[in-house]
């Protein structure tokens, strides 16, 4: 792990080199001399992460030369190593379950407590994880008063208490992470979980009564709607009887006139047959007349 210093500034369209000890100009702060830093051959496997001052990962990028690419047992049996972690916050144990014994030269673990910056542990050439076997990592102060050689100091891993939340990921010589271990107060979690669901289960029922008040709302606006449309539908059946009134009382009206103006055509045929007889009537006293005088002629005629 490589901390930069407070001095140091990436500015805009610019680079800083970070050199392996021993190449190189070393000309600060556009060049910095890492003395952790080794150098890498053809066929490996780089993997150069960035950590800002959060502990956030905010940029991972990966480089390995295929020509040469390598697949050794290590890789093969390191999902097969499992991470153990004291209760009592005093040691971490790598055990090896697979039947090939593991090299750790190179290997790193890397350990994140709760909001803390992640701390750093690299395996020497010496260690090698045995099959079946463990190796521990005691934190400073603790351990047995005669290590063996499964039993190792970190100076710079502090103690953890229950409820604690503690992130470990193994990484390999290839700088890939093979494993990550993650613990943390159960009781915590599991009232996490609870919160969230109570909490989910009152968004449900929010969301409910607020789907119930619309339908109500939905419900009494439809039997509004339905109260005006029954309404509006007497109203319609009240004009409908009215103008069926009015065009019963127009159809008889209409049929009065019909009636007046057949009368007034008998009256007109009556008065016509009147006339006509009227004129025959005076036709028949003219004759009767004209006949009268030519009797009396005819009288007088006799007496002569």
């Amino acid at each position: 792990m490589y901390t930069f210093e407070k001095s140091i500034k990436l500015k805009a369209e610019k680079s800083v080199y970070i050199r392996v000890s021993g190449f190189g100009i070393h000309s600060p702060p556009s060049d910095l001399i890492w003395n952790d830093l080794r150098r890498w051959a053809k066929g490996d496997k780089l993997i150069v992460e960035l950590i800002n001052c959060h502990g956030e990962i905010v940029k991972t990028t990966e480089w390995q030369d295929v020509s040469k690419q390598n697949t050794n047992l290590a890789n093969k049996n390191s999902t097969e190593v499992f991470v153990e972690f004291d209760p009592d916050g005093k040691y971490l144990r790598l055990t090896n379950k697979s039947k090939e014994e593991l090299k750790l030269e190179g290997w790193k673990l890397r350990v994140k407590l709760n909001d803390q910056n992640p701390i750093m542990f690299t395996f020497g050439e010496s260690i090698t994880l045995r099959a079946k076997r463990s190796v521990t990592i005691w934190v400073d102060g603790c351990g047995p008063c005669s290590p063996g050689p499964s039993d190792l100091k970190w100076k710079d891993l502090r103690r953890w208490d229950k409820g604690d939340k503690l992130l470990v990921e193994l990484i390999n010589c290839h700088e890939e992470i093979v494993k990550t271990t993650e613990v943390g107060d159960e009781e915590e979690q599991q009232r996490k979980e609870q919160a969230e669901q109570e909490k989910e289960v009152e968004s449900l029922k929010m969301e409910l009564q607020k789907k119930q008040e619309e339908f109500e709302t939905k419900t009494k606006e439809w039997e509004e709607t339905q109260d005006e449309l029954l309404k509006e539908k007497q109203n319609r059946e009240e004009e409908v009887k009215e103008l069926k009134d009015q065009l019963d009382l127009k159809q008889k009206q209409i049929e009065n006139k019909q009636a007046e103006c057949d009368l007034l055509m008998k009256l007109q045929q009556l008065h016509e047959e009147n006339q006509r007889r009227e004129r025959d009537l005076q036709t028949l006293k003219e004759n009767l007349e004209t006949k009268t005088k030519e009797l009396e002629k005819i009288k007088a005629g006799w007496f002569k």
